[in-house]
């Protein structure tokens, strides 16, 4: 199924080994993303050359093509060299699903895989578990696992998908499954993170109304219990996850939400202007880094009166992060990579849910995931940055068993 030296064994296992440390650093490790993302860029180079599968190869042409086309205009049209390496930085993910596409081909490494992400989800979950402890009670600090909280709960929420099929539908290693699901859901609680609780929530309605219609009841009979002891033991942590969860509609009172709404209004505001006075900057973006320094700057060119509701603590927010996935990609990179990089996570999604591909479990994971990762990314700043991994692996499940499809009997 897969040849990279034309013989099995030797070269082969060798990427087999580095792409599995890559897929154990998702849930654990940024500096393990970072060197082992090099192993995909030296991977990737050399694909047309040693692949003998077609469809390979052009997969891997096409992301080397989209990942240099787009640093080089992040070196042409951006302010500082600083853009240049971030980009590359932050969008080698590009070069992770190729790799990780191919070696997911064979069926063996793919179990492993699945395996190998669930269990460091698992450890990721069980150290935010191990730091609640440690918390004076009452504390309101999020506790995550190794990385920061959108990229903890996102790639927990890969984990939780893998988890759900693999019990529900494919049913081996039940128990496995079924600590990983409890233990995850629980690091997810007492993240208190609204924006997770939203996304994981919506991936667990998709999965069960598009492939497990028969736990529609018994999920309401689970949830309906778990209301009634909520309001039986009415313990402080209890009550601060539920302050949390109904504060997501206060948009009055509630900071973190009018702080979201201002960073919201400025990025908006500034693509506005961008288009009306620097077009290139529009379509092609202000930099990974410049681009703090140009939104600051365009607020300080408003009137005194209005740059101050960009303020908190008199401070502007955002410039560095938007906490909007769309707002945060456009911004830095521009409308033209920003569109082709949604529309191509869509088109996962939705060629997950047709045809031959319907049919396959990989498939049910990759869209209930990408499900959750749309729910979330009007909060969180997902599609240039660490959590871009989680998401790169879930594309390359995709394509892993999209390409063994032959086309012409697709239907």
């Amino acid at each position: 199924m897969l040849s990279i030296t034309g013989e099995k064994g030797g070269a082969r296992n060798v990427c087999f080994l580095f792409a599995l440390f890559l897929i154990a650093s998702i849930p654990t490790s940024k500096a393990g993303m970072n060197v082992l993302s090099v192993f995909s860029l030296i991977a990737v180079m050399s694909f047309p050359f040693v692949l003998k599968c077609q469809k390979d190869k052009h997969v891997a042409i096409l992301f080397l093509i989209v990942y240099a086309t787009f640093s080089i205009f992040a070196l042409a049209f951006h302010g500082d060299i600083d853009d240049f390496f971030i980009f590359l930085q932050k969008n080698s993910f590009l070069l992770v699903i190729p790799a990780l596409s191919v070696c997911c081909k064979n069926d063996e490494f793919l179990d492993r895989a699945l395996y190998v992400f669930v269990f460091f989800c698992l450890v990721a979950s069980i150290k935010s578990i191990f730091d609640a402890l440690l918390l004076e009670s009452g504390s309101a600090v999020r506790v995550t696992g190794f990385l920061d909280y959108s990229r903890h709960l996102n790639a927990l929420l890969l984990g939780f998908c893998i988890s759900i099929v693999c019990y529900f539908k494919i049913k081996k290693n039940r128990a496995f499954f079924a600590s990983a699901i409890f233990l995850i859901l629980i690091s997810v609680f007492i993240s208190g993170t609204r924006g997770a609780w939203i996304a994981f929530t919506a991936s667990f309605l998709f999965f069960i109304l598009k492939y497990e219609k028969r736990m529609v009841m018994r999920s309401m009979l689970f949830l309906s219990v778990v209301v009634l002891l909520l309001a039986i033991f009415k313990t402080d942590s209890l009550l601060y996850a539920l302050d949390r969860a109904v504060s997501i509609f206060n948009l009055d009172t509630d900071i973190s939400n009018m702080q979201r709404l201002s960073m919201w209004a400025g990025g908006l505001n500034y693509l506005k202007y961008c288009i009306e006075f620097s077009p290139v900057k529009f379509f092609l973006g202000s930099g990974m880094y410049s681009s703090s320094y140009e939104y600051y700057s365009y607020l300080d060119s408003l009137p005194a009166a209005i740059s101050e509701q960009y303020k908190f603590g008199g401070d502007y927010l955002g410039g560095t992060d938007f906490h909007s996935a769309v707002l945060d990609l456009v911004i830095k990179s521009g409308f033209v990579y920003g569109v082709s990089l949604i529309l191509s996570i869509v088109s996962v999604l939705y060629f997950s849910l047709k045809g031959a591909m319907r049919e396959s479990n990989i498939s049910a994971i990759v869209a209930t995931y990408l499900v959750g990762v749309l729910f979330m990314s009007p909060f969180y700043s997902l599609y240039q940055d660490y959590s871009s991994f989680t998401i790169a692996f879930s594309v390359a499940l995709f394509f892993s068993q999209y390409m063994r499809l032959d086309f012409k009997d697709e239907s």
